[in-house]
């Protein structure tokens, strides 16, 4: 599609495609296809864009890592905040080797078909104010920074 379909079908201004195309094409949502005979840019969604874009928050995580590692040294193994950064660091490594196999579980599921959609359809928000599916509550069992939830 070209910016001007996009704000025909979407019926938006040409400044909300432009600034959304800007901000969708680095996140790998999006991308530029050629269009032969044409001067206009085209888009479309990109295949796998969520695992794309979920796939992205592991460069992020390799970046914690990294630093922790850094902050490790500096303030020493033994240390309080040492043992904070190796935990920081651990978490790291774990959610980005989990993330990285969950993605390509995830693909190989979805090309050969095999993906069927829940009966019930998550939505994280929807749940944590009791609309819909399972009831959640606040983990009160161990202190922790995060808002953790549980089924209940």
């Amino acid at each position: 599609m070209t910016a001007a379909d996009l704000c025909e079908e979407l019926r938006i201004s040409s400044g909300a495609v432009s600034s959304a195309v800007k901000r969708l094409i680095p996140t790998g949502m999006i991308e530029h296809v050629p269009a032969p005979g044409s001067r206009r840019d085209h888009y479309r969604f990109r295949e796998h864009a969520w695992a794309t874009l979920m796939s992205s928050q592991n460069e992020i995580l390799a970046v914690m890592g990294d630093a922790a590692a850094e902050g490790i040294k500096e303030a020493g193994a033994d240390s309080v905040a040492g043992r904070r950064l190796h935990e920081m660091q651990d978490f790291s490594a774990f959610t980005w080797r989990e993330m990285t196999a969950l993605i390509d579980h995830w693909r190989e599921q979805y090309d050969a078909g095999r993906w069927q959609q829940p009966p019930v359809p998550f939505t994280g928000s929807d749940q944590r104010q009791g609309r819909s599916g399972p009831r959640l509550r606040r983990c009160r069992k161990r202190p922790c920074a995060a808002s953790v939830w549980v089924t209940t």
